[in-house]
């Protein structure tokens, strides 16, 4: 039987369901109080249908750790299929739990084949409008599934196993456009993405140009392809990046220093630097591949997030009464919640004034920004996707800010069991090459950027602020409510631009003037 929530109220739920995976997949249990922590990254908190309908997720998921009844794990499926949800996010959440499970203490586990697929991406090129094509690759792991993600794209097998697999992918023809998606490759242990790309144009076509060909096989190959090889790199154009934001006459009678405001901003140099996650890392997820090279101009980065202290000048002021700092939808928010705060501002656990602001919106946290340039005449904004992840890593596509393994002491992780945030200068042993404090760990972070898969590409549409409505932002460097593997600098999540809780905050970014 189908959910009885409103499919505005599941489509808040969906994404929670992959955190229940997770945290099932890790611990093997979820507590009342996980339950209810999650549901506050929503705006469902209150409702009580909302966290029964949680709870049912979590106990059909739950039946399948460690299961080896192929059965009971269709069945689990299509439970959650008749609940409303979608195949996609059921099959990767499937695929989390299963892969977790420990098995029988008796006999040694014995580790799943590693995913591997004979090309990094399916290329098509350019097509002749009209024009169909075909390609093929070779597929081998533990038992899976194709999940084609675009009605344009027919995939034949859609299943695969241990021996080598050769799937043939077709793509309907089209008079003109791009087509840019994805196959996703679902295991028990691991999920992996292929991405495809084609485009129609009226071009001249040699009449010696394959419309079908077939790639490489495994053996061939001398690493799993899924994973591309960096890129060439982009350079992201600085002033069209300060055009996008909004100048703004600072209001009379406002002296912004007055408030105390003490902004550090650490120089991130232009030039090069690898982002996502590469096969080096184990415990990469899907949507954070391929690793690529990003070439980025100079700009300026918060040491720390903002702080109680220099937020309250913000809601001291006009903040949340000046509609020049907001969005059209942001304002209206704004207004219908009556919101004067953010969620959190009197609550003693976290309003200490050298404490990340938490229980911030994506609206509040622009506003913030769009406010702060008004009074100091500079550019400030949230940080892109491209620009956090530079400033947390460095150029080497580090793992960690400081390397590519975990050490205890130099983040606010779960594993600290603190409970709570810290003082954003609490950690100095897990600064960024750059010497950027706290990007793992304490609060995450809200950026501008729309939650978009990888490859980053500025002038996809996923840097475009004309409207928020209907976008997911996404969110940077995990909580102190996280544990060390969800920590990882390329790991990235997306909320809804409303939600605002105890583990969200934000960071500035500043660009030179115009």
């Amino acid at each position: 039987m189908a959910s009885q929530l409103s499919s505005e109220h599941m489509a808040q739920l969906v994404p929670l369901l992959g955190s229940l995976a997770r945290l099932l997949s890790q611990h093997g249990t979820i507590a009342d109080e996980q339950f209810q922590v999650l549901l506050d990254a929503t705006d469902l908190d209150a409702h009580p249908a909302a966290l029964a309908e949680l709870q049912r997720w979590a106990r059909l998921l739950a039946r399948m750790r460690g299961a080896e009844n192929p059965a009971l794990r269709q069945t689990v499926v299509e439970s959650l299929l008749l609940r409303g949800l979608p195949e996609a996010s059921v099959l990767l959440a499937v695929a989390t739990v299963v892969g977790s499970g420990t098995g029988s203490t008796q006999t040694t586990a014995i580790p799943p084949a590693r995913l591997q697929a004979s090309v990094s991406s399916l290329d098509f090129g350019s097509l002749r409008p009209g024009q169909g094509a075909t390609l093929e690759l070779e597929v081998q792991g533990d038992p899976g599934q194709v999940i084609v993600e675009s009605d344009q794209i027919q995939v034949t097998p859609t299943q695969f196993g241990a021996e080598p697999t050769r799937l043939r992918v077709t793509i309907k023809p089209l008079a003109s456009g791009l087509l840019w998606t994805a196959l996703k490759l679902v295991t028990a242990g691991e999920t992996r993405e292929v991405p495809v790309v084609a485009q129609w144009q009226d071009v001249s076509v040699s009449a010696s140009q394959p419309v079908s060909a077939s790639s490489n096989s495994i053996s061939q190959q001398a690493q799993p392809a899924i994973v591309a090889t960096p890129s060439s790199g982009r350079e992201t154009n600085a002033s069209a990046v300060a055009s996008a934001l909004p100048v703004i006459s600072a209001p009379p009678g406002l002296v912004w220093q007055s408030y105390g405001l003490d902004l550090d901003m650490v120089e991130v140099p232009t030039g090069p630097f690898l982002m996502g996650s590469s096969i080096a890392d184990p415990q990469a997820q899907s949507d954070e591949q391929p690793q690529h090279t990003l070439t980025l101009p100079t700009y300026w980065i918060g040491k720390t997030g903002v702080t109680n202290a220099q937020f309250r000048a913000f809601v001291a002021g006009d903040g949340y009464t000046n509609e020049t700092y907001w969005d059209t939808a942001g304002w209206q928010w704004r207004t219908e919640k009556n919101r004067t705060q953010p969620t959190h501002w009197n609550n003693a656990d976290f309003n200490s004034s050298n404490q990340p602001v938490v229980g911030i919106s994506w609206y509040e946290a622009m506003a913030y920004t769009r406010w702060l340039s008004a009074q100091t005449g500079q550019i400030f904004s949230l940080p892109t996707e491209a620009e956090w992840e530079k400033a947390a890593r460095g150029t080497d596509g580090r793992i960690y800010p400081w390397g590519n393994t975990w050490e205890a002491g130099r983040a606010n992780s779960s594993e600290a069991r603190i409970g709570k945030t810290t003082l954003v200068s609490q950690y100095p042993g897990g600064s960024s090459p750059y010497g950027v404090l706290d990007m793992v760990g304490n609060v995450w972070e809200w950026t501008r950027s729309i939650y978009t898969r990888y490859p980053y590409e500025p002038t996809d549409g996923r840097e475009d602020l004309s409207t928020s409505t209907g976008k997911c932002f996404s969110i940077r460097g995990g909580s102190w409510f996280l544990n060390a593997p969800n920590l990882r600098i390329a790991l990235h999540d997306f909320v809804m631009p409303a939600i605002g809780d105890r583990n969200i905050g934000l960071r500035l970014t500043r660009y030179p003037q115009r």
